[in-house]
């Protein structure tokens, strides 16, 4: 014969129901036969098929505890009456305790791994751009030049700064220089965008890109095409000579054998720079070793 099968949501939280009494009130419960003791928990008019108020006759809820908040229950539920003696209430007690335990201890690893996580980024991470900082392209040089003698690539790395920025500084504020900073990053992100391209921020208004395995023209395109992007945003500068935000470029590309040094390749960057800056600015220059 056919079955009709009733469907509820039970709203954990609602105190009309077994799960609820025992969150909202933290303490357990013992039910030994609930067709009959039902009353005593649950303060509803629902009137049930049949005249039952639930399929299950011997049932245990335990609230499960972790710090000072209840996050759930543990229960077992029987079909027959007194199927559950005290003994087993208390086992399932001491049971639910472990089980808190447990989820307190992967809840504290957890949040360890985050705090950890934070403090590693802190290191790594300049907090105005979110590039990576000064400390991590020290470490991330040595190993990509490593790795281009290794493999016989090139590697370029490129220093930019942004041309009469004192002088920003002195007549628009140290808030428009942290705004023109994001910007550049911004920039520099959506340029150098692949994912074995390194762009920190050096400090000030320096930022130092490492590009792996690109050849000379390579490098001058995507050199050009930042500053292509940097004249679209047009961003006034009165005290500058071209009147708007340009940067000055200096880079360095090498096919380094094993004499070739981080050192030596920030350098010769840091060269190029200034042949630049001493030269009108707003332009580029290229080292190749």
């Amino acid at each position: 014969d056919s079955k009709r099968i009733f469907i509820s949501d039970i709203d954990i939280i609602n105190e009309k129901t077994l799960a609820g009494i025992v969150i909202n009130k933290r303490y357990s419960i013992k039910i030994d036969k609930y067709s009959e003791e039902w009353r005593k928990f649950i303060k509803s008019d629902i009137i049930f098929p049949d005249g039952k108020i639930f399929d299950q006759e011997s049932i245990i809820y335990i609230p499960l505890t972790v710090g000072n908040e209840v996050i759930g229950t543990v229960t077992v539920q029987s079909r027959e009456s007194y199927k559950f003696s005290d003994l087993d209430f208390e086992y399932l007690k001491a049971l639910t305790g472990y089980i808190s335990s447990a989820i307190n201890n992967e809840l504290k690893t957890e949040k360890l791994i985050i705090l950890n996580n934070k403090l590693n980024n802190l290191t790594r991470i300049d907090d105005t751009t979110n590039l990576f900082n000064k400390r991590e392209l020290n470490r991330v040089i040595k190993l990509e030049l490593s790795r281009a003698i290794r493999n016989k690539t090139s590697i370029a790395v490129i220093i930019i700064d942004l041309d009469y920025f004192k002088e920003y500084n002195d007549f628009y504020g140290h808030l428009k220089c942290d705004e023109i900073i994001i910007v550049l990053a911004n920039i520099l992100k959506s340029v150098f965008k692949r994912s074995y391209d390194f762009v920190s921020r050096f400090g000030g208004d320096e930022f130092v890109i490492l590009v792996s395995n690109v050849e000379k023209n390579s490098l001058k395109d995507l050199i050009e095409k930042l500053k292509k992007e940097i004249d679209l945003i047009n961003i006034e500068h009165k005290k500058s000579s071209y009147n708007k935000i340009t940067v000055s470029i200096g880079a360095v590309i090498s096919h380094p054998d094993i004499e070739m040094t981080s050192e030596i390749l920030l350098n010769q960057a840091d060269k190029a720079l200034y042949k630049v800056k001493n030269n009108k600015r707003n332009n580029y220059y290229i080292y190749e070793l």
